[in-house]
């Protein structure tokens, strides 16, 4: 039985996205950062996944994620969080994930510490797919009862 694994391809979708739209001069951190962090970056969160049963084998998994926005200019982080924020509501709309499109909902966003909160959620309808190669390799097996 293989599943589609869609967290670590949305995450990798939000980093490409990140790095297209604000260019390599903005580091993106995939793993939160104890020390040494080059300003600007971005911290990619993913907070509290749900998987939940719909029919048959078809799942809805919503995946919320915030990415925090630390900003250059340390003088003025409010001025640059909020331009930062609107050119996110544009640019994380939709973001690509193993070739497919996938439109981010709910966003919103909040400065907290001089650091820009932006949330969002990229939330997927995955199948389970079965694999009939493993079915090949299954054996005939013939029971017996008693009675």
């Amino acid at each position: 039985m293989d599943t589609f694994k869609p967290l670590s391809a949305i995450q990798d979708g939000i980093s490409v996205k990140l790095n297209k739209h604000f260019g390599d001069k903005y580091v993106i951190f995939p793993e939160e950062v104890k020390q040494g962090l080059t300003r600007p970056c971005f911290f990619i969160k993913l907070l509290n996944p749900s998987n939940k049963k719909e029919v048959g084998e078809t799942y809805m998994r919503e995946n919320s994620y915030c990415i925090h926005y630390f900003p250059e200019n340390t003088n003025q982080p409010k001025t640059e969080c909020y331009k930062t924020l609107d050119e996110l509501y544009l640019a994380m709309e939709y973001i690509e994930v193993d070739g497919n499109l996938v439109r981010g909902v709910g966003m919103h966003g909040e400065i907290h510490d001089e650091t820009l909160l932006f949330y969002v959620n990229y939330n997927v309808r995955v199948r389970k797919v079965y694999d009939p190669d493993l079915m090949a390799h299954l054996e005939s097996i013939e029971f017996r009862t008693k009675g």
